[in-house]
C-alpha cells in the first residue's frame, strides 16, 4: 500500500475507533514543518470539517513570518478557517519550552470554547515519544511517570479530547506523504539546535539508539500503552490498600507505618500517596530510609514526618523566623504574638516565689540587657540548660526532650545580647537562674490568647 493511502486509512479508521462524529469539527495545530501540514492535509482529504491554529512566537524574525505565511496561504487555498496568534515576549526567568507549550495549549482551549470544538488534533509521532519516555527516563524516578502520551485523551474540560492519530507513524513515513502529495513545509532550524536539551536527544542520543536497536522507536507505543495500563491497575490496588490504612482529611493524612513497611514496594506506595502534596520520590526515599523517627520532609505548602508508628502529612508551619523585638526597656508589661500573650513584670527577689510551671520563667534582672527578642531557633543555636555544666545545641536539648519534629518548628525562644535566656515552653538558661545574691526577679509568663 502506498503512503498516501495508508496514512489516510490509518487516520480514518483510528477517528471512526475513537467515536469522533463525521460532522464534528476538528482544531488541527499546525507549526508550518513536515508533520503538522501533513495532518491538515490528510484531515482535508477526509473531508473533515476542520480549522487550523497557529502560534508565531516571533523569536526567527523572518523565518516565523515565513512559517505563518506558509500556513495561511495553504488555509485559503482549501478554503479553510486559520486561527493565528502573535505571542508576547516570554517571562525572563522562564524556561521557553515549557511556556510555549502551556501558553499555545491555553490558546487552543479558549478556541475551543469560543467555536465550539471538541477536538484537538497533534501531529505527534512514534518518534515524538520515543523522545518523550527518554525525557520522562532523565526526569522520573518512578515508574508511572514513563507513560509518554496517550494517542486519546480528555483535554481541558469535559467532553473535550485531544488526539494524536499519527502515533505509530514513524516522521520518515510522515515525510514520506509530503513529498509523494506535493505538501508544502518549512524547516524550523531551532530544531536542530543543541542549545534546547530535547532537540540533543533528538538530534544525536536517538539517532546512536536507533544504530544500536533499530526497532526501539517501534517499540515505544507499545511500551508507553503497556506503561499506563500497569498505572491504572497500581492506583487501584492502592485505592483497596488506603481503606484499610490510611486516613485521609482536609489538612492531610496519616499512614500507618508497620503497614507501609510490610507492604511489597513500600517505596512507590509512599511516592503514589504523597505525590499529590508535591513530594518528589527521592524526598519519599530519604524519609523511609531514616533509621529513626522524627525524620521529616517538606514541600512548600506541606510537610511529611515519620513518627513511631504512623507516616503524617501536615500542613507546613510558617517558615518566617524573623527576629521581633519584645522588649526595649522594662516599662513594657504585655505583649500578644502568635496566638499568645506574654506578660513581664518584675519584683524584689524577696517577694517572688518560683514555681515548676514551664511557660513561666523567672529571670535574674541583673544578669539581663535589653532589648529581649522573640524568635524562632536557627540551626547551630546554643545554650547552658538550667542545672547542666556545658552549652548544648538547642535542637539536641528538644531531641533529648522528645519533642517532635512538627513541635519544635513551633518552639520560640527568649533571645538576650548576652544570648538565649530561656526556651519557652521548657528551660530557662543557667546563667539567666535566680541566684543567692540576686536582687531583682524579672516574671515572664506565656500563655495561649483567650485563657
Amino acid at each position: 500500500m502506498k503512503t498516501p493511502d495508508r496514512l489516510l486509512r490509518l487516520v480514518e479508521r483510528r477517528l471512526r475507533d475513537w467515536a469522533v462524529p463525521a460532522d464534528a469539527p476538528l482544531l488541527a495545530a499546525v507549526s508550518g514543518g513536515p508533520d503538522s501540514m501533513v495532518l491538515a492535509d490528510v484531515l482535508h482529504r477526509l473531508r473533515r470539517p476542520l480549522r487550523l491554529a497557529h502560534v508565531n512566537y516571533r523569536l526567527r524574525k523572518d523565518e516565523a513570518d515565513a512559517d505563518e505565511a506558509l500556513v495561511r496561504q495553504w488555509a485559503k487555498r482549501h478554503g479553510i478557517a486559520a486561527d493565528i496568534l502573535h505571542a508576547p515576549a516570554p517571562p525572563p526567568d522562564a524556561s521557553f519550552q515549557a511556556w510555549a507549550r502551556r501558553f499555545r495549549y491555553d490558546w487552543f482551549a479558549r478556541l475551543m470554547d469560543t467555536h465550539g470544538i471538541a477536538y484537538l488534533v497533534t501531529a505527534h509521532h512514534r518518534d515524538d515519544l520515543l523522545e518523550t519516555l527518554l525525557w520522562q527516563w532523565m526526569h522520573a524516578a518512578t515508574p508511572w511517570h514513563l507513560r509518554g502520551f496517550a494517542p486519546r485523551t480528555p483535554f481541558r474540560g469535559k467532553n473535550r479530547w485531544l488526539l494524536r492519530p499519527f502515533y505509530t507513524l514513524a516522521a520518515d513515513e510522515i515525510r514520506g506523504y509530503a513529498a509523494e502529495c506535493d505538501v508544502p513545509y518549512r524547516e524550523d532550524r531551532s530544531n536542530r539546535s543543541i542549545r534546547y536539551r530535547r532537540n540533543f536527544l533528538r538530534q544525536y542520543v536517538i539517532p546512536l539508539l536507533k544504530s544500536i536497536q533499530p526497532g526501539l522507536a517501534r517499540h515505544a507505543p507499545l511500551l508507553a500503552e503497556n506503561n499506563r495500563q500497569l498505572f491504572q491497575w497500581w492506583a487501584h490496588s492502592v485505592q483497596q490498600w488506603k481503606k484499610q490504612h490510611v486516613r485521609e482529611t482536609e489538612t492531610g493524612l496519616t499512614i500507618e507505618w508497620q503497614a507501609l513497611t510490610a507492604h511489597p514496594a513500600p517505596r512507590l506506595l509512599a511516592a503514589h500517596l504523597l505525590a499529590p502534596y508535591g513530594f518528589s520520590a527521592p524526598q519519599v526515599a530519604d524519609l523511609l530510609n531514616s533509621r529513626q523517627p522524627g525524620r521529616r520532609i517538606h514541600t512548600q505548602e506541606w510537610t511529611a514526618e515519620r513518627t513511631a508508628a504512623e507516616l503524617r502529612v501536615y500542613p507546613a508551619q510558617p517558615t518566617d523566623d524573623m527576629e521581633r523585638i519584645l522588649i526595649h526597656t522594662p516599662r513594657i508589661r504585655r505583649l500578644q504574638w502568635d496566638g499568645f500573650q506574654l506578660t513581664i513584670s518584675e519584683h524584689p527577689a524577696q517577694e517572688i516565689t518560683i514555681t515548676a510551671d514551664p511557660w513561666t520563667a523567672f529571670l535574674d534582672a541583673d544578669a539581663i540587657a535589653y532589648p529581649l527578642t522573640l524568635r524562632r531557633p536557627r540551626p547551630g543555636d546554643r545554650f547552658q540548660p538550667l542545672g547542666m555544666d556545658a552549652r548544648v545545641l538547642i535542637s539536641d536539648f528538644l531531641t533529648n526532650r522528645k519533642v517532635s519534629r512538627r513541635d519544635k518548628d513551633c518552639t520560640w525562644l527568649l533571645d538576650t545580647p548576652q544570648g538565649i535566656a530561656w526556651v519557652i515552653g521548657h528551660r530557662i538558661a543557667h546563667w539567666a537562674r535566680i541566684q543567692a545574691d540576686t536582687r531583682r526577679v524579672i516574671k515572664i509568663q506565656v500563655r495561649p490568647i483567650g485563657s
